[in-house]
């Protein structure tokens, strides 16, 4: 079904809806993992840090991931 609103980055499957996506998995990573830990607040939730770094580091192989990783530190540095 709509094949043309369909995306597969690196395994990661979406479904693109005007300007909004949504996606099955990020990082290979479900929404159980990120889920656990997380705040909510309602009408979202926060991940926790542990897991937002953990699926950084394991796609370090992406540009983005890697760039993502780099200004955490700075960051951090600061």
């Amino acid at each position: 079904m709509h094949p043309e609103k369909r995306k597969d980055i690196y395994g990661d499957f979406g479904v693109v809806i005007e300007s909004f996506e949504i996606w099955r998995s990020i990082a290979l990573l479900d929404y159980d993992f990120f889920n656990k830990d997380a705040i909510d607040f309602g009408d979202i939730k926060m991940i926790s840090i542990d897991r937002l770094l953990f699926s950084r580091v394991s796609a370090m192989e992406v540009q983005k991931c890697l760039d993502d990783l780099k200004m955490i530190k700075e960051y951090y540095y600061k």
